[in-house]
């Protein structure tokens, strides 16, 4: 509503302009003076056009069906904007008394519609301007709500971080100073950051579930934050979906070995972590490569892996989890069977 307000403020604001303006000239000069029908009758013109122009503008958004339609009002408002003008002067106007030209005089038909195509384009630029303002309202509230959503956010999971597990790794972390100490210039980095500390919150939420398609909405935030703190190469993921979505799986199930890899991993583009993604109708199935940087030699399930555990027993698949240390190469499998273990057991 607000940024809807500018357009109407800035539009009242050349309204007042412009009668100034124009009402300046009949002051000044005393061997014409302009009607103030006539006066009117410009402004509201201009602000007609104007105001059409930039609501065309600002509607647009990205759908580009709306981009499309807008373009194509745009262009009929400009191909009938002579026509119209040239009708509402010569034929409507002197109807009710009002008459822009002297009708002793020849008529300048190609100067008559040079005044209008200037005209037009004033009202194109009142509308760019109008239209910019419009604009630079809209990312400034924006950027502020996201700053507060930010900051809000940031308070929970420092009020959490010493009984939450994740939040616990994750603020060890340099990864974790950056969510919630670092502000990113890129509002679309703020929004992952507010995205990704929301979910954390509700993680260890017991026998919390939500559909694959949220799950791995929430996945590729994690990961987009992931690359932008260590490097675009640091963090090679790839998926390969062809099942439905909306299937219900555990809180977090996707989320648990790049979790483990903040703690374990030697992360860089040099050392990459790999991590796949595969899903049908029957099965889900996750890899996770990362160097070992471990600060024990030996690989232990720790708490993440029992939480990890833990959810998995809240549903009625089979599943497995398989940790394995390869060199100086560790690898998590996890795989979940969407067969149900009692149809198991029946074949």
């Amino acid at each position: 509503m607000r940024s809807i307000a500018v357009l109407v403020y800035f539009h009242l604001f050349c309204c007042v302009v412009l009668l100034m303006i124009i009402g300046g000239l009949n002051y000044f000069r005393d061997d014409r003076v302009i009607p103030f029908a006539q006066v009117f009758i410009v402004v509201g013109l201009y602000l007609l056009y104007s105001i059409s122009i930039s609501s065309l503008i600002v509607t647009c958004g990205r759908s580009w069906k709306r981009i499309i339609l807008n373009s194509l009002i745009y262009v009929f408002l400009s191909c009938t904007f002579i026509p119209f003008i040239d009708f509402l002067i010569h034929d409507v106007l002197p109807h009710v008394g009002v008459v822009f030209f002297d009708i002793t005089l020849p008529e300048n038909t190609a100067a008559f519609r040079a005044r209008l195509v200037s005209g037009y384009l004033t009202a194109n630029g009142l509308a760019l301007v109008a239209s910019l303002l419009h604009f630079a309202n809209k990312l400034l509230v924006d950027k502020r709500r996201l700053n507060g959503n930010l900051k809000q956010f940031r308070d929970r999971a420092a009020a959490m971080k010493y009984t939450s597990h994740f939040l616990t790794t994750l603020f060890m972390s340099r990864f974790g100073e950056m969510l919630v100490n670092k502000v990113p210039k890129d509002m679309t980095t703020k929004r992952d950051i507010i995205q990704f500390l929301a979910y954390l919150l509700e993680v260890e939420q017991p026998a919390k579930s939500n559909t694959l398609g949220e799950e791995m909405d929430h996945l590729g935030c994690f990961v987009r934050l992931l690359k932008f703190y260590y490097g675009e190469g640091a963090i090679q993921f790839a998926q390969q979906c062809s099942g439905d979505l909306n299937r219900e799986i555990p809180v977090g199930v996707l989320f648990f070995p790049l979790e483990n890899c903040l703690k374990h991993a030697r992360i860089s583009v040099d050392h990459p972590v790999l991590y796949r993604l595969e899903y049908t109708d029957v099965q889900l199935s996750l890899s996770c490569r990362n160097h070992w940087l471990p600060k024990a030699e030996e690989i232990q399930s720790g708490t993440g892996f029992m939480l990890l555990k833990a959810k998995l027993g809240q549903v009625n698949y089979q599943s497995s989890v398989d940790i394995a240390r390869e060199g100086n190469i560790f690898v998590v499998n996890l795989k979940l069977e969407f067969l149900k273990r009692n149809e198991q057991i029946k074949l």
